[in-house]
């Protein structure tokens, strides 16, 4: 690359430095209308609902102030012409739900605890939309599960515990062609593991606290994403019946691993997320640079040169999303792997750290970066195999490469990673 080439480049990424500063904020999205009337909680009137919708001819209403509704109010709202949202209705008497599963719009039940209607749950899965949050729904009839089931999105369940999850209700969750949330185990019995296993599509268990390596075992029959971000530690024997599985594994609650447990994790074939592993010394890096696939060390928050070095031995893709800052001696160190090198945390780089990662041989991405100098912009300018600075306008240029995504979710920094799965 000529100097004349790389001057041109280092003007754009300048030109586009300028740009992202100016761009003005985007315009707030208007707000949901909301009922008039009240904040305490109460139960809607028929009548009351009759007014809410008069003169209405669409758009999502949200009544965030009634907890109680009868199959009267119910049979007027489902009548009407806009999306409904009643997330602090918990319970819903049988007419009531019978009466809402012919409403036609989008219906959202955020704090219902028990659902027993299967023609309201057929309307559930019927709708449009991203997907089905039941968030604390305790317990599900195999049925209403399998109604439930049929909807083609995320579906999340997470206050259902395991002592009133039957097998049968499993079964039907499992069957269903979209990501599963089970945010509400604690314990996850073999048995349970092994049916929810053969799920086709994503599954999380962010409740789950402790893992036997044979409920080990049994999720590694599991073929899509497993999130575990319940878990603070994984022993041995359990790290090395889950490296087994074959999918991307997000172990994103996991504070302290041992070394023997990142050296079997290690054998595990596809993307493994350790996004709040802050603690990792130069055996552990090295324990887990032997990993064949993706690695997202996203806790680590300061890389020194005695970590780098081995993790830059990892054959896969890397990323270090909670590094803000990198010294010379940690560039020149990290800048040695040789696959696509994520560093999405970096706000700004030094010219000298910039010296060493345009030496990289694979991929970079550095999208966190709002600012540099035209020295470090010259300097980035000779990075040859596919830059990225994404913040500032400027996509990789050569190819597309990136972590696999979270269910179709971008990938959440280490403070955002324990939320719902979809």
């Amino acid at each position: 690359m000529t100097l004349v080439q790389k001057a041109s480049i280092a003007w754009a990424i300048a030109a586009c430095l300028a740009g992202s500063a100016a761009a003005s904020e985007p315009p707030a999205a208007a707000p949901a209308a909301r009922a008039d009337g009240p904040v305490a909680p109460k139960a809607l009137s028929a009548a009351e609902a009759a007014r809410l919708l008069s003169g209405r001819t669409g758009g999502p209403l949200r009544l965030d102030d009634v907890t109680a509704l009868d199959a009267a109010a119910a049979a007027v709202l489902a009548k009407g012409p806009c999306d409904l949202a009643l997330d602090r209705v918990a319970r819903l008497p049988e007419a009531a739900a019978t009466a809402l599963a012919a409403h036609r719009g989008c219906l959202s039940l955020g704090a219902l605890e028990s659902l027993e209607s299967q023609p309201l749950a057929e309307k559930l899965a019927r709708q449009p939309g991203w997907g089905i949050s039941l968030p604390r729904l305790s317990t599900i009839t195999a049925p209403v599960a399998a109604a439930l089931a049929r909807h083609d999105g995320p579906l999340v369940l997470d206050g259902i515990s395991a002592d009133s999850f039957s097998a049968d209700a499993a079964r039907a969750l499992a069957a269903g062609s979209g990501s599963l949330s089970l945010g509400g185990l604690r314990v996850l019995p073999p048995e349970l593991a092994g049916i929810l296993a053969a799920h086709r599509q994503a599954v999380g268990l962010d409740g789950v606290e402790r893992l036997s390596p044979e409920s080990a075992a049994a999720l590694a029959a599991h073929r899509g994403t497993l999130r575990l971000g319940g878990l603070r530690t994984l022993a041995p024997a359990a790290a090395s019946a889950l490296a087994a599985h074959g999918g991307p594994l997000l172990l994103d609650g996991i504070v302290v691993l041992p070394l023997d447990s990142a050296v079997a994790l290690a054998r595990h074939r596809h993307w493994l997320s350790l996004g709040r592993l802050a603690e990792v010394d130069a055996d552990l890096a090295g324990g887990l640079a032997r990993h064949r696939g993706p690695l997202s060390l996203d806790g680590i928050m300061l890389l020194t040169p005695e970590v780098a070095r081995p993790l830059a031995r990892l054959r896969g893709p890397l990323s270090l999303g909670g590094v803000a800052a990198i010294s010379p001696a940690s560039a020149r160190a990290v800048a040695a792997h040789a696959g696509p090198l994520f560093l999405p945390s970096l706000v700004s780089l030094d010219p000298d750290a910039a010296e060493w990662l345009a030496l990289h041989p694979g991929p970079l991405s550095l999208d966190g970066l709002r600012g540099m100098s035209y020295e470090t912009a010259m300097t980035l300018a000779g990075q040859r195999n596919g830059l990225s600075l994404g913040s500032l306008g400027m996509p990789a240029r050569t190819g597309e490469w990136s972590l696999p995504d979270d269910c179709g979710r971008p990938a959440a920094r280490p403070a955002d990673r324990r939320q719902p799965l979809p």
